[in-house]
């Protein structure tokens, strides 16, 4: 006796030898994917090998009945089910799936960097180097705009730029040796190297509840060390830059620069204040310099004689060690931020490219731009033995008989 199956193929007309049978479509037997038999014949004898195995056998299509009692005997059972929804629950959840996946992803898989990291460049648009320690005509650090230092063993044919703990903008730097140095800045950063600058380590300074901007830092023999800035800070450190304590009471006022002969010291600042210290910085006394003009840079080239710029070409000239100020003629209006004694004369820098130069500041100064097409501002000026000086600001330059060579290419 024939046994009718019910078998749900393709939903197109389906002829007497079951065309749907060829058609190729995937079908599903127990979790597995199988390509659909070609023919009857090959139907046939799919189904027989599934007589051992009873199985769920999913068909999207329209019902065909066929005779399969020649492959199944009677007491034997296959039983195969159509679910017509099935392919549409299966396409709508595909979104859903490729969603979750996505979310997947983003929490619980993380990217992993390909390749060694590309390391950041020495020099980029916008850089400003606010100080610069040169140690030599070959050895030369700066500092500047997110704390970035970089260094020169070439005279600065070459730069390697440092890493260091932080991206306040560097203001000054100062160096003991080729292997110790110290820079400070914005926010009260404070750092130091005792090896060249491979590290660049944060020291431990005092933090004022108001401003903490360090303008300048000057290093003395030993490893001692002064810095100044802003809201009256004064801040001394005995172990290289490590460590640094208030040396003055904090007042409404900020200090520029500072410098140090020995155990005489002098430090400027806003509306025309300078102080004076000859026992190493234990006291301090106030002296009047004639002059409301903030003053920005200060040195001495002896225990007598000194020179302190300011802004609107501010000149002032003791020859008493500080006991006593007189103003100098100055050629120019623009801001003076630096003054430096080198080789037998002085040489100021400021605002738009301006040089100042002297041997003698009260017979009167030369002026000369870095360069015609240099007109940026400098904020410090350093010398080193041979005539060569060096500008540091918009831009880093050096000045070598007379003629001006960029530093930054």
């Amino acid at each position: 006796m024939a046994r009718d199956l019910e078998i749900r193929f393709s939903a197109f007309q389906v002829g007497e030898h079951c065309a749907a049978m060829s058609s190729g479509n995937p079908c599903f037997v127990n979790s597995g994917a199988i390509e659909m038999p070609q023919g009857k014949e090959e139907w046939m004898s799919t189904i027989s090998k599934m007589k051992r195995e009873p199985a769920l056998v999913v068909f999207d299509c329209a019902p065909v009945m066929m005779d399969v009692s020649p492959i199944m005997p009677a007491h034997e059972n296959v039983t195969l089910r159509a679910f017509p929804q099935l392919s549409k629950v299966l396409v709508s959840s595909v979104p859903l799936l490729v969603i979750a996946g996505l979310v997947y992803a983003g929490l619980f898989i993380k990217p992993k960097p390909v390749g060694a990291p590309i390391p950041p460049a020495t020099f980029e648009r916008g850089d400003a180097f606010y100080g610069l320690a040169a140690l030599s005509a070959s050895t030369i650090w700066a500092g500047g705009t997110d704390g970035k230092v970089v260094r020169t063993d070439d005279g600065g044919n070459t730069w390697t730029r440092q890493t260091t703990p932080t991206h306040h903008t560097i203001q000054d730097i100062a160096a003991w040796d080729e292997m110790r140095a110290v820079a400070v800045g914005n926010r009260g950063v404070a750092i130091f190297t005792l090896d060249g600058g491979t590290t660049w380590k944060e020291g431990k300074a005092p933090v004022s509840q108001v401003a903490n901007k360090l303008m300048g830092v000057r290093v003395l023999p030993g490893g001692g060390a002064w810095a100044v800035g802003e809201y009256g800070a004064l801040l001394k450190s005995e172990d290289y830059g490590a460590s640094w304590v208030r040396a003055a009471p904090q007042e409404d006022a900020a200090w520029n620069d500072i410098d140090f002969l020995g155990d005489t010291g002098w430090i400027v600042g806003e509306f025309g204040r300078l102080k004076r210290t000859t026992d190493g910085g234990r006291t301090w006394t106030s002296v009047n310099t004639g002059v409301q003009t903030s003053l920005m840079g200060v040195r001495f080239k002896d225990a007598m004689h000194g020179v302190a710029v300011g802004v609107a070409g501010t000149v002032l000239v003791s020859g008493d060690g500080g006991l006593s100020w007189k103003p100098a003629p100055s050629p120019v209006r623009e801001h003076l931020f630096d003054v430096e004694w080198h080789d037998g004369r002085w040489t100021a820098v400021g605002a738009k490219g301006v040089v100042l130069s002297a041997s003698d500041p009260m017979q009167g100064w030369s002026v000369a731009p870095v360069s015609h097409i240099d007109q940026a501002w400098h904020t410090q000026v350093d010398a080193v033995d041979g005539g060569v000086v060096y500008l540091t600001g918009g831009t880093m330059v050096a000045l070598e008989n007379g003629k001006a060579r960029p530093l930054v290419r």
